[in-house]
């Protein structure tokens, strides 16, 4: 009876410990990927402010973001190596685009979904631990974006219209010329590539991990041969 006693003591034991241990790792995740989500934010507000500046500006805000952005969401993914970290960037830039007047019409909602569950299965499937997760996976995330931009293609003449009584005849008429489905294709390509590519470029200059064992060593530097 007394062993069965201390065996229940133990196991009450490990239980509050996991439970700690759990509420310790929550904070701690939070404490760096709030800040991360932030700055993707303000990286991608900033783009989109940009855009108002020339339409050609605006035809390369997404892959443009695609590559600012990349810091933020690399370090992130580095340190968060669990379902999710895709997922929270989606929603989040949706409330916060939500928050300043920027409504998704269904195409945008659509391409937002994609980019979402897309980036998640990649990261899931190549391994949440992995590199090529990373990059492949920021690659599909990088589309996100598109999502308040494809209005051009989609509704045409009643975005045209919305511009034009913004910012002028002459800006919508330069934007109406890049409303084609070779833009478009263009677009995606060119933003899934320096996505792909940033990610790269960044997680080759970034630390999260204050040691690095011997072997990680030697992972980065046949990395870096590739």
């Amino acid at each position: 009876m007394e062993n069965k006693r201390n065996i229940l003591n133990e196991v009450q034991v490990d239980s509050v410990a996991d439970a700690q241990r759990r509420k310790k790792e929550a904070r701690k995740n939070f404490s760096f990927m709030f800040p991360m989500v932030l700055i993707y934010c303000a990286l991608m507000a900033a783009v989109e402010f940009l855009s108002f500046l020339h339409p050609f500006c605006w035809v390369v805000s997404v892959p443009l973001a695609a590559v600012i952005c990349a810091f933020p969401v690399v370090y992130m993914l580095k340190r968060y190596k669990k379902p999710g970290a895709f997922a929270i960037l989606g929603i989040i830039w949706c409330v916060v685009t939500i928050i300043f007047g920027l409504k998704l019409s269904f195409s945008g909602l659509i391409i937002t979904l994609l980019a979402m569950i897309v980036s998640e299965l990649i990261r899931w499937i190549l391994g949440y631990a992995s590199k090529e997760g990373i990059f492949f996976g920021y690659a599909a995330a990088s589309l996100l974006p598109l999502g308040h931009r494809v209005y051009l293609w989609t509704d045409t003449t009643k975005y045209m219209d919305l511009i034009a009584s913004l910012f002028g005849e002459k800006y919508s008429d330069q934007l109406g010329s890049f409303a084609t489905e070779i833009i478009l294709f263009l677009i995606i390509i060119a933003t899934v590539a320096v996505g792909y590519c940033s990610a790269r470029f960044v997680i080759l200059h970034i630390r999260t991990d204050k040691k690095i064992t011997e072997r990680e060593q030697e992972n980065s530097i046949d990395f870096q041969d590739q």
